[in-house]
């Protein structure tokens, strides 16, 4: 046998054993990321998956233990997420998941002059809302696309406040003038990390 023959039969040995080498190893179960920072993990059972708007979804999960249901945003665009289908075909399953839970002011309607901005009628509110009254700032265009902007209601004596929401043509052309802030407090819980999982 020649030399390079030789050299030849030992390469394709070596790739034979590390080929049934590799098939003979346990597949990795995929796992979930340790919670970070303010992050939490939960253990849920997935019941409902609503459309919030691409890229964003409500997932109602059921804590059976508990005897209780909450619902999370997730942004299926962010790290660490599944795609689409496959998140829609979790309906039904139990998962494993990290979340962060914060507080954020939702702006529920934008008036000048008593007027809303925002279309709402003042009888479509609910009672209990906090009231800002300020100088907007941040609705310089059009929200483009499916994820809301930013906007600011500078009250010079009290507060300057900031709301997520998306920004009309109304609000655009108040940019800079006094407005009336309805809003309300709420609690956000985003999904960070989610693992489908066999109970």
């Amino acid at each position: 046998m020649t030399k390079n023959m030789h050299w030849l039969y030992l390469s394709l040995l070596v790739l034979d054993i590390t080929a049934c080498t590799a098939q003979n190893k346990p597949r990795q179960q995929p796992t979930l990321a340790e919670p970070r920072g303010e992050e939490i993990r939960e253990f849920g059972l997935i019941m409902a998956l609503e459309d919030a708007g691409y890229p964003f979804f409500n997932c109602t999960v059921s804590f059976t233990e508990r005897q209780s249901e909450e619902t999370f945003l997730i942004n299926l665009e962010d790290p660490d997420m599944p795609d689409m289908g496959e998140f829609l075909s979790w309906k039904g399953r139990y998962a494993a998941f990290n979340y962060t839970s914060t507080l954020e002011n939702s702006l529920l309607d934008l008036r000048q002059d008593g007027l809303s901005l925002l279309g709402v009628a003042a009888t479509d509110l609910p009672e209990g809302l906090s009231r800002i009254v300020g100088t907007l700032s941040g609705a310089t265009a059009i929200t483009p696309g499916d994820l809301p902007g930013k906007i600011r209601i500078h009250d010079p004596e009290s507060a300057s406040l900031e709301f997520d929401c998306y920004i009309t043509e109304e609000m655009v052309r108040v940019d800079g003038q006094l407005v009336e802030g309805w809003y309300e407090v709420r609690t956000r819980n985003q999904i960070t990390a989610i693992m489908a999982v066999n109970k």
